[in-house]
């Protein structure tokens, strides 16, 4: 289960087609709606967590892209990815699902399930500026 997000007019097949887990979007969506939240409705922001077909057109990629980006460089030095918030938490390393007992054991290291890698993060940026617009599904 995840997002698959198709561009509508792309300006090369490198930039047709966006794929993310179920875990993985949801930080990919926090981060854009933050930076860039304000480029377009809310509607289309609260339609694009789910899979209808929502997304952004092509007059809005490019501002949208560079919005996320400055964001971006500013903290890609200082992070390795972002991580939302949840009582769903997963092994460190692992990506199993770890126990309350585990979470509760301080020589286990866990971490939200909800992350995705900078350099994710970062394909997601060139996706959108070179999309020609998306849909969500």
């Amino acid at each position: 289960m995840g997002m698959d997000v198709y561009a509508v007019n792309p300006v090369d097949e490198d930039h047709e087609y966006f794929r993310a887990n179920c875990w993985s979007w949801r930080p990919i969506h926090d981060f854009m709606s933050r930076t860039a939240g304000h480029l377009y409705s809310e509607d289309v922001d609260d339609g694009m967590s789910i899979n209808d077909g929502i997304g952004l057109t092509a007059d809005e990629v490019e501002a949208v892209a560079d919005s996320m980006e400055k964001v971006w460089a500013e903290i890609s030095p200082h992070a390795d990815g972002l991580e939302l918030e949840s009582s769903c938490h997963v092994v460190s390393g692992t990506n199993k699902f770890a126990t309350d007992k585990e979470r509760d054991d301080p020589n286990i290291d866990t971490e939200s399930a909800y992350r995705v890698p900078m350099d994710r993060l970062k394909e997601w940026i060139e996706f959108v500026r070179y999309s020609g617009g998306f849909e969500v599904w």
